[in-house]
C-alpha cells in the first residue's frame, strides 16, 4: 500500500549456516527456485526475489550487498519494514540503515513495484519462525507501518464469494 507500511518479523530459533529471510517475487515459480543459491542471488534465482541471509548480505534481484550486519545466533530478530517500494532490515530493534519511520535511507529501493511474499529457508539446521502480528511483535513497528495481518487489509472486493464460485457436487454416472 503507498499509504501505509508493512512490519513483520522472523527469529531465528536455531542458528544454521546458510539461512535467509527472503521477499519472494509471486511472479515466480517457487518450484524453479534452485536450492544452489539465495533467492536473488544468481541463475535461475535472480529473479526471484530478495534476500537477506545471515551471513550480512542481501541479494536484490541479481546484485548482491555484502558487509552489512550478520546474524548468526540462536534467537535472533530480523524485522522487515515495507513501503513505497523501499525496504528496511533491522538485527534486534536496530535497523541496518536509515528510518522507515521518516522513509530515509533504506536497505533497498525497488526500481518499480513489485508484488512480494515473505519466505525464509536456511541450511544446516536453521529453524525460523515468522510473525506477521498473530502474537505481540519482540519490536514495536516503525511508525506508519502496521502488521502483515487480514485485520489490517482492506474490505474484500467480493464481500460474498460464493454469489461468483462455489462448490458443486457431481457423482458420476460412468
Amino acid at each position: 500500500s503507498s499509504t501505509s507500511g508493512w512490519y513483520f518479523e522472523f527469529t531465528q530459533t536455531t542458528y544454521g549456516n546458510g539461512a535467509m529471510v527472503s521477499l519472494l517475487d509471486t511472479g515466480f515459480q517457487a518450484s524453479a527456485l534452485s536450492n544452489q543459491s539465495a533467492i536473488g542471488y544468481s541463475g535461475t534465482n535472480s529473479t526471484a526475489g530478495i534476500s537477506y541471509a545471515n551471513e550480512g548480505s542481501i541479494h536484490n534481484y541479481g546484485s548482491t550487498t555484502s558487509g552489512l550486519t550478520s546474524w548468526t545466533s540462536s534467537g535472533d530478530i530480523i524485522s522487515i519494514a515495507i513501503k513505497n517500494n523501499k525496504i528496511w532490515f533491522a538485527k534486534n530493534g536496530t535497523w541496518i540503515s536509515g528510518s522507515p519511520s521518516a522513509e530515509t535511507s533504506p536497505s533497498i529501493t525497488l526500481a518499480s513495484t513489485k508484488y512480494v511474499t515473505p519466505a525464509a529457508g536456511g541450511i544446516n539446521s536453521s529453524v525460523i519462525s515468522l510473525n506477521f502480528g498473530q502474537r505481540a511483535f519482540a519490536y514495536t513497528a516503525p511508525s506508519g507501518f502496521k502488521a502483515l495481518c487480514d485485520t489490517n487489509l482492506g474490505a474484500p472486493v467480493v464481500a460474498k464469494p460464493n454469489t461468483l464460485m462455489d462448490v458443486a457436487l457431481y457423482t458420476g454416472n460412468g
